[in-house]
């Protein structure tokens, strides 16, 4: 059952440019399932993000073929959040994407998979981090290249949090 969950917004071919952040959840009565398709999201303070709590936020993100770029955050979910991320560009962002799980136990889980999708550029490619005692969370990047990062990835665990990172088929250079 999806009790307090809003209906899909879904977004295609349009750019989205210059402001505090493209697209952000914040936690209000209801949690969000966002599906953007064939967007060019830059210079941003975020791309994509929102805020941790267990009474609103980013529900589920689906993005495919999307172009971000310089924007300090490409992606920054935090909190409990499934994300798929297909076929996208992330370019000359300081993250590429942002995978951290929210501060208390009720925004305890990122689950994410990233497939045939290339970080170029970036200060960080990927981060993903776990910070609460009880959260487990998970990233998946298969067939996806990462190229001219000053970091590809970057996984961190703390307070006895947990956080699997898998990469399969990927070239990072």
């Amino acid at each position: 059952s999806d009790a307090g969950v809003i209906a899909p917004a879904a977004v295609s071919g349009i750019t989205v440019t210059g402001g505090e952040s493209a697209f952000h959840a914040t936690p209000g009565i209801e949690r969000v399932h966002l599906s953007l398709e064939n967007l060019i999201i830059r210079q941003n303070a975020s791309g994509v993000s929102s805020e941790s709590g267990a009474e609103g936020g980013i529900l589920r993100l689906d993005m495919r073929s999307c172009k971000v770029r310089g924007n300090s955050y490409g992606i920054g979910p935090v909190g409990s959040a499934l994300l798929r991320v297909e076929n996208c560009t992330f370019r000359n962002n300081f993250f590429g994407l942002n995978v951290q799980d929210g501060p208390d136990a009720s925004s305890w889980v990122v689950d994410a998979e990233v497939r045939r999708t290339r970080f170029l550029g970036n200060i960080r490619g990927v981060r993903a981090i776990s910070v609460h005692e009880s959260s487990m969370s998970r990233l998946e990047i298969e067939d996806s290249l990462l190229a001219g990062n000053a970091l590809a990835v970057s996984a961190s665990d703390e307070n006895g949090a947990r956080i699997d990172v898998e990469l399969s088929r990927c070239t990072i250079v």
